[in-house]
């Protein structure tokens, strides 16, 4: 029962607690514990069973009023004239300036010494404090020579040399409007970095947000957590019920499986590896590990099926291979 001290908690930790309670989200503390111990988690932070888990039980339950950029109330009924909009439909930037404005306050009020916060309902430092960018950084934050390396030939490498373009221009587009943002200042990395953390930890849940828990277990093949939306009966302190409603919407992450004491707790996210590589900053690292994910797809130009097709024709298909269909192919 010492893999854990919990007299040791870090002061982020201690008010990221704090926090949790007066966001009224729920957690199976007496089950689960978060740490950035990697001898007990793949990296950055994650949370480890503190005892054995039955499959089916509910270890998480967070309100919309926990879920950092969420919409006030669901929508559904209203057109977003920029759906289809090629040059808004990668764009990380709104919640990106929120996370840079929350972070300016906060500095802002430690430099005037204020303790006064903005009371617990405003403040989100203890969350946003935890969540950092990916290890390794994003395809579109890798130095060219390395980006060019890993890329070259794949179906992510015109994707990622216009998400760089875009980046530049939503960050000139912030400078000369920074007043109105309410930002003094910023530099091109963090906004990168914030646009980073926006990419890796936001689903859709509540419009677009940023959920407890569900930015924090990491990933893994054979998930033994799943997080879901549930609406549960109003309750007379439910955060929710402001609107009237009869239930109460919370992303409840529930255990899929029987979890032992000391395991990590684990999600599987993303329809394919280069959904990985591009919001996460990473790979399976085995072929084993893709299996089921069958969202890539490798795009052949139409000079190369009329190369295929006269190499046929003249019953050359000897030369139907990598070579005639110019494909790069590296070891991974």
């Amino acid at each position: 029962s010492s893999f854990i001290n919990h007299d040791t908690m870090s002061e982020a930790q201690l008010q990221y607690q704090q926090w949790l309670r007066s966001k009224q989200v729920q957690v199976a503390s007496d089950l689960v514990t978060t740490t950035n111990d990697t001898n007990l988690v793949v990296a950055g932070w994650g949370c480890v069973a503190k005892s054995d888990i039955e499959r089916g039980t509910v270890l998480f339950s967070i309100p919309r009023e926990a879920c950092f950029g969420a919409a006030a109330t669901d929508n559904e009924d209203e057109e977003d004239d920029d759906a289809d909009d090629p040059t808004t439909r990668d764009t990380q930037m709104d919640l990106a300036i929120s996370i840079l404005q929350r972070r300016q306050k906060q500095k802002q009020q430690c430099l005037d010494n204020n303790n006064n916060d903005e009371s617990n309902e405003e403040d989100w430092s203890p969350f946003l404090n935890l969540l950092t960018p990916p290890p390794h950084g994003l395809p579109w934050t890798w130095d060219h020579e390395f980006r060019h390396a890993m890329l070259r030939g794949t179906e992510l490498e015109r994707v990622v040399e216009s998400k760089i373009k875009r980046i530049s221009t939503e960050y000139e587009q912030i400078l000369k409007q920074k007043e109105q943002h309410g930002l003094s200042s910023i530099t091109y990395q963090e906004y990168v970095n914030a646009c980073e953390i926006v990419a890796s930890h936001t689903n859709p849940w509540f419009g677009v947000s940023m959920v407890p828990f569900n930015t924090t277990l990491n990933w893994d093949k054979a998930p033994n957590v799943e997080f879901d939306l549930e609406e549960e009966e109003e309750e007379e302190d439910c955060p929710d019920n402001n609107n009237h409603s009869e239930t109460c919407q919370r992303i409840v992450g529930r255990a899929t499986c029987n979890i032992k004491k000391g395991q990590e707790l684990v999600q599987s996210y993303g329809a394919s590896v280069a959904d990985l590589v591009y919001r996460y900053g990473f790979a399976p690292s085995s072929l084993e590990d893709c299996d089921g994910m069958d969202g890539d797809v490798v795009s052949i130009d139409l000079a190369d099926i009329l190369t295929i097709a006269q190499e046929t024709k003249k019953g050359k298909t000897h030369r139907l291979n990598s070579e005639t269909l110019n494909l790069k192919t590296r070891q991974q």
